[in-house]
């Protein structure tokens, strides 16, 4: 069950589950829950992987592939190689992700925009994309 601490009555509830859990000597898996990453996050991400692909010429998927590899966002698993899921990320952590990828972007000729100069220029982004939706 998830408590928000900051609201006096759930804080109350959590107490008492948790003395209750205590008093009949429950094994307790106790986690801090992470925000979500934001739907505005998620679509600006997207679009970076669009716009790098267009840049580079890689297909949608490709370019998540691959940057995904260079930053060595894979793991292992029976001998095989997965990939990490960016939907499994917190806010936190795809800005991490967003920061290391536009770094990685740079440095290899490919600049791409922050979230300020995004949304500042979408309708610009956006054309962009759609010009070229037949490479992604």
């Amino acid at each position: 069950m998830i408590y928000d601490t900051k609201d006096k009555f759930e804080r109350k509830k959590l107490f008492a589950r948790l003395k209750t859990l205590i008093r009949n000597g429950k094994l307790v898996d106790l986690k801090q829950v992470s925000e979500k990453r934001t739907i505005k996050q998620n679509s600006y991400l997207h679009k970076l992987f669009s716009l790098y692909g267009i840049e580079n010429g890689y297909s949608l998927s490709e370019a998540k592939q691959l940057i995904k590899s260079v930053l060595d966002y894979t793991y292992i698993k029976d001998k095989n190689m997965f990939y990490v899921e960016t939907s499994k990320m917190d806010t936190k952590e795809l800005t991490v992700f967003i920061d290391r990828f536009r770094n990685f972007a740079a440095s290899n000729g490919c600049y791409l925009p922050s979230p300020d100069e995004y949304n500042g220029k979408l309708a610009y982004f956006e054309n962009e994309i759609e010009k070229n939706r037949q490479y992604l």
